[in-house]
């Protein structure tokens, strides 16, 4: 039986007369059919009939009618039913039938959208994909010719945005566990769709969200090779995985297009990213960050963009999802970092002796500063911040109620400014080592090993500062600039090593590394290259066998930059050839081997060779906005960048702590 032979006032399904062809496509066929049971029209999607023995093409035609129903928002297309036709077996869609054109022939139409009916359009896409990445759904196929404008019914809205066709799409947690194909439309695919492998993520709908933000502000695609006169799906592809991924205004000017938003290309390249972990990993996370870009071009798409907000605000306010404590199987050291508790103390190396002090006690008016117990993080510290019994924030991902949990006094403006004048520049000396245990000392074999690796990983001391956290010119995640203070504390001179880290795992006190591709642990000859894939716990737990900690994102930015806000390690020439990074191929350097990426201090690796987990949520600077606490802070350059813009100090990279990503590894600090 063909499509063909679907003349108008024929019966399917029941329940469906059809009425005329709408559309087809190399899956199935669209008819526009009259539901008896109501007299409705809908759109009557139909399987191919050479597919509808094929197990695999019926299971993906099933799964649209599933997800779609399990996705609560307006902003896809209700499915009404679907079922199997008695006659000829073959399965059928139902779902409500609309009246519009289709993003693409919209944006062909109209050559590109403003950045106003841009964010209007973003808003409608991310609240769909957003309800479906809640509901543990990754669409995989999101393109222009999948986001329909239908007529809309409600006042003031120009129209209703409505994400079709969830037939490739499936839970995040079935594709991780059976490895699913690839699936996609090659120009707005992930690098990760292009081979067989568990990497499906709702990071994987993101990369498509800034390739499509580009098409609306620019009207055409972000690819080269598709603007040659000649496109070869093997030149695409081979851009696609390899091929330099530059900023998008960089593109946009190369092809002719025009101009970009301030602020879009830092956006863009958190979506348009390789490695998934480095992306916006979902979609309310994606529009969160692209509102305050695309809102501030102007008088005019300020008001065009606020047309839908008060229609949208109830729908996105959405609950933030409960955090469930994970359980963990491993160490001691572990487990009790887990769940808060205090580090087993046999397992722990004895503290080093006091350093010297590096600077006269520096006293201000209302101010006390406490700093963490060696096995602990320290908290985040915002000069700026004052810690009010209850504050209620909202943003485009949820509403949430934070408990202010006072841990400093405040310094007012006047005492931190005294703090600041007060405060000598970092010094370049290192504590002394811990002496070399003894044979008769040496009970503990787990202990004297991490004494042993501690005299091997020296450090160096940083005096108690005032210090202006951020970047004006960067990142939405960056901004505001604002204060931060801290005590004195010790950052490791290097990154921990593959044989350091194992020398724990040898202990017992910590658990082996990945051992994927690039993933050092398990490549021969990687000794003195930086651990990398470990998780966040896993990298507090190794700090913790040698009686430190992790830094907080604070003192790590202060570490790399100075009071001087060097935009690199060293000051703000390229890193080029300077810092291992553009190595997607070769990996990671030997610790300490890039000799021009070092700081006046004496750190090592600061802009290259593996980004380094810190103690810090991944919390805007801003306040206005929410914070889920679901990431931390990863800083630093790494060997796959390829952009010197990504290596800056400043950079900021979120990662779910249970992430054990190649381009993150692992430095120690210590309060002093």
């Amino acid at each position: 039986m063909s499509f063909s032979r679907l003349s108008p006032g024929a019966l399917f399904g029941g329940d469906y007369k059809i009425v005329r062809p709408l559309k087809e496509g190399g899956m199935g066929a669209v008819y526009i059919a009259e539901q008896l049971s109501t007299g409705a029209l809908r759109a009557l999607k139909l399987l191919h009939p050479q597919y509808v023995e094929d197990e695999a093409m019926r299971k993906r035609f099933e799964q649209e009618a599933r997800a779609g129903a399990r996705i609560e928002s307006d902003y896809v297309v209700n499915v009404i039913g679907a079922g199997v036709d008695a006659a000829t077996s073959m399965p059928w869609i139902a779902m409500e039938l609309l009246e519009g054109e289709d993003l693409g022939d919209h944006v062909a139409r109209v050559k590109t959208l403003s950045p106003g009916e841009a964010l209007l359009v973003f808003r409608m896409l991310c609240h769909a994909v957003g309800a479906a990445h809640d509901a543990g759904i990754v669409h995989r196929d999101l393109k222009p010719e999948n986001i329909f404008l239908a007529k809309s019914r409600r006042p003031g809205e120009p129209y209703t945005l409505k994400v079709l066709d969830f037939g490739i799409a499936r839970a995040a947690a079935d594709v991780r566990a059976t490895g699913t194909a690839a699936l996609g439309t090659p120009l707005w695919m992930a690098p990760e769709q292009t081979s067989r492998g568990p990497r499906i993520t709702p990071a994987t709908d993101v990369w498509a969200l800034g390739l499509i933000a580009f098409y609306l502000l620019t009207g055409s695609w972000y690819w080269r090779s598709v603007h040659l006169e000649s496109p070869s799906i093997t030149e695409f592809l081979r851009e696609l995985t390899l091929g330099e991924l530059d900023p998008a205004s960089l593109r946009a000017a190369d092809l002719g297009l025009g101009t970009l938003p301030e602020g879009f290309d830092v956006w863009f390249a958190r979506c348009v990213v390789r490695d998934p972990g480095a992306r916006f990993q979902d979609a309310r996370q994606t529009l969160a960050a692209l509102e305050p870009i695309l809102a501030g071009r102007g008088h005019h798409d300020v008001d065009l963009a606020t047309a839908a907000t008060a229609q949208l605000t109830a729908g996105m306010l959405a609950a933030p999802p409960k955090l469930a404590r994970p359980f963990f199987v491993g160490t001691e050291t572990e487990k009790a970092l887990a769940r808060g508790q205090p580090v087993p103390g046999p397992a722990m190396a004895p503290a080093p002796p006091a350093a010297p002090a590096l600077a006269p006690p520096v006293t201000a008016p209302a101010t006390s500063v406490t700093g963490p117990a060696p096995s602990q993080a320290a908290p985040r510290s915002r000069a700026w911040l004052v810690a009010t019994p209850l504050v209620v924030l909202f943003a485009g991902g949820g509403v949430w109620l934070w408990k202010g949990r006072p841990t400093q006094t405040v310094p007012s403006t006047t005492a931190l400014a005294s703090v600041t004048a007060s405060v000598p520049p970092p010094s370049l000396s290192t504590p002394p080592a811990a002496p070399a245990p003894s044979a008769a000392s040496s009970g503990d074999t787990a202990s004297v090993a991490a004494q042993q690796v501690a005299q091997e990983s020296p450090m160096v001391a940083f005096p108690a500062a005032v210090f202006r956290l951020g970047y004006e010119l960067g990142a939405i995640d960056e901004r505001p600039v604002h204060d931060v203070s801290f005590p004195t504390f010790l950052l490791q001179k290097d990154e921990v090593t593959v044989a350091q880290y194992a020398r724990c795992v040898a202990a017992g006190q910590c658990t082996a590394a990945g051992t994927d591709e690039f993933c050092n642990g398990a490549r021969p000859g990687s000794d003195r290259h930086p651990i990398n894939c470990v998780t966040q716990l896993q990298a507090a737990t190794y700090c913790a066998w040698l009686g430190r900690r992790l830094p907080t994102e604070d003192e790590w930015e202060y570490a790399a930059s100075g009071t001087a806000k060097r935009l690199y390690a060293w000051g703000d020439t390229s890193p080029v050839g300077r810092a291992c990074i553009g190595r997607p191929k070769e990996g990671t350097c030997e610790v300490g081997s890039a000799s021009g990426d070092t700081t006046p201090e004496g750190l090592r690796d600061m802009t290259g060779n593996v980004r380094e987990w810190t103690a810090s949520d991944y919390c805007p600077y801003d306040l206005s906005l929410a914070c889920a606490h679901d990431q931390k802070v990863a800083k630093g350059g790494a060997w796959f960048s390829a952009s010197a813009g990504v290596a800056r100090t400043q950079v900021r990279q979120g990662y779910a702590p249970a992430t054990s990503s190649t381009l993150v590894g692992v430095r120690c600090a210590k309060a002093f």
